[in-house]
């Protein structure tokens, strides 16, 4: 049965898996297999110049003498040389069949005439899985063969991307009534995500640009309609409710350039490629939780944390790497992100107790590295840098640990906490042994302040703040919470790191032609030097003493 669509390859007779004579030998037999009888055949059932195919289980035969007659191990296929395709068509050909039947169409493939083009299109030769092909001369508009899967914009240009995404949420609500009631809930959310961008050792690029990436993205967003990631309500005369929401993320994000892999933009000086590497992290984690507890003695006890364990982004030029590039050569380690925990409580009744603590922590670890005997060299300018840019643009971070809670009762307990903490550390290595060249400016900035948007808020409303309100003027709100900063900056170069390489610039002339009068110059003149001839009249100067002394005698005479 065939349909629209269906692919034939016209070939020659299969060969037999088995010959049945007076060698064969006991052979193990699969579903499938098949026999050619032929002379010398000794045992009964089988004839001489049939083949049989094997559709038993799977057994040890001696073909010599087995009984092709038994239909329970074999079927009969009929007359060897009525196997050879019968039909109108070209061996060594593919086929695709184009007729749109109603259902798939039974067709005797053996004989059909696969020149009825009403029916099939010819696709041409049949190729192995793999081949030998001048690409120079290929046909890659024939479909048989080729599929395209991208559209190149920038011939010469090597884009080698590794990308991540992880997008994740959750939605749990609970709630719970009675004399005596009481409910939860747990979401745990956790990231382990490794993309490395990498050039394997020893590898050789030649590009007109050349751009390898790794990038780690983590998305979380608040729920729509401002629904908590938790809700939960609770009433009775003795209620209590907890939660606890988490999210960690180890996050692992590399570029690595292997061991004595060359990499080069080659390219004019006026418009010259670059060599762009590039590892980063970004960050988008946003979690809320929402309690509500009532009876005549109530509690509430919420907990929330997003941190990051691991939060690496890293470049690495390993040992005897070699990078040229005929214009800029950047390099980056960064991250960012904005992470937002946020825990809302509400407690009623004659006493409650209301227990909070939303943590923030990220740590985010972002370093370049050129190992022993690496080279770099940048006609342009050479920029590296980790936890900033070049142009002093350092990542941005926003992170927010809030808690907001309201006691209504006449005994109110809190005991609420927030703490928002971020940490860096951007580290810039030049081994000892490797060099860094660049004609124009070498610049290595690795971030040291850290500087973010940081907001640590544990806020706590009830009649005792009311009281305190009264009591200095300030509003009923009271409020806790610690929030720090800070980077560890450091750049060691045991290395080398020279500038201005191109710094000594000339032009020789090495005579003139005495019949034309063109100026002779050296054949190796920089690209960078732009230059002209022309001839001008040679002066005595005893004639410009005399035109001098007639415009004075002109003058005053």
């Amino acid at each position: 049965n065939v349909d629209n669509g269906t692919l034939v390859d016209v070939v020659d007779r299969v060969p037999p898996t088995y010959l049945a004579d007076s060698t064969a030998t006991p052979r193990d037999l699969v579903s499938g297999n098949t026999v050619d009888v032929v002379s010398g055949y000794a045992g009964s059932g089988g004839i001489v110049g049939h083949t049989y195919q094997y559709i038993g289980a799977g057994e040890s035969l001696d073909l010599s003498s087995a009984d092709f007659s038994d239909t329970t191990r074999w079927d009969d296929l009929g007359p060897s040389a009525d196997l050879d395709f019968l039909g109108v068509g070209e061996i060594g050909k593919r086929y695709r069949f184009i007729a749109t039947p109603a259902a798939p169409e039974f067709i005797d493939l053996h004989r059909e005439d696969f020149t009825d083009t009403s029916r099939w299109q010819d696709l041409g030769a049949i190729r192995a899985a793999t081949a030998t092909l001048d690409l120079a001369r290929e046909d890659f508009s024939d479909t048989n063969n080729w599929r395209p899967v991208a559209v190149s914009q920038d011939h010469g240009r090597l884009v080698l991307n590794a990308m991540h995404e992880s997008a994740f949420n959750a939605r749990i609500g609970t709630a719970a009534g009675g004399a005596i009631a009481g409910t939860g809930a747990y979401a745990d959310h956790y990231v382990n995500a490794t993309v490395k961008a990498e050039v394997g050792n020893d590898a050789s690029v030649t590009a007109r640009d050349i751009d390898i990436d790794a990038l780690n993205e983590v998305r979380k967003d608040w729920l729509s309609g401002g629904k908590g990631n938790i809700d939960g309500d609770i009433a009775g005369a003795l209620a209590g409710a907890g939660g606890y929401s988490s999210v960690t993320l180890e996050l692992n994000t590399r570029v690595n350039i292997g061991n004595g892999a060359s990499l080069v933009v080659e390219g004019h000086p006026t418009t010259p490629g670059a060599i762009s590497l590039n590892s980063l992290n970004k960050l988008l984690v946003k979690d809320k939780v929402n309690f509500t507890s009532g009876g005549l003695g109530s509690g509430a006890d919420g907990w929330m944390r997003i941190d990051t364990p691991t939060l690496v982004s890293r470049v690495d030029v390993s040992a005897s790497a070699s990078l040229v590039s005929a214009g800029d050569i950047d390099i980056a380690a960064r991250g960012s992100g904005t992470l937002i925990a946020q825990l809302n409580l509400d407690t009623y009744g004659a006493v409650t107790v209301g227990i909070a603590r939303t943590i923030v922590e990220v740590t985010p670890d972002n370093t370049v590295t050129f190992g022993s005997g690496s080279y770099l060299r940048a006609d342009g300018n050479l920029n590296i840098s980790a936890g900033t840019d070049t142009d002093f643009s350092r990542d941005s971070y926003s992170l927010e640990a809030r808690v907001d809670s309201f006691a209504g009762s006449a005994i109110p307990v809190d005991d609420l906490d927030a703490t928002a903490d971020l940490f860096q550390d951007n580290i810039i290595t030049v081994a000892a042994g490797a060099v860094l060249e660049t004609a124009r400016e070498a610049r290595l900035h690795a971030e040291r302040l850290g500087i973010a948007n940081m907001v640590a808020r544990a806020k706590g409303v009830s009649w005792t703040s009311a009281v305190a309100d009264a009591l200095n003027g300030s509003g009923s709100e009271l409020f806790d919470g610690t929030s720090e900063y800070g980077a560890t900056g450091i750049v060691t170069i045991d290395g080398t790191v020279r500038t201005g390489i191109e710094r000594n610039q000339g032009l020789t002339i090495t005579g003139i032609d005495p019949v034309t009068g063109e100026i002779i110059a050296s054949s190796l003149i920089p690209d960078t030097i732009t230059w002209s001839m022309s001839t001008e009249p040679l002066e005595s100067s005893l004639v410009k003493d005399l035109e001098f002394a007639q415009a004075q005698l002109r003058q005053y005479a």
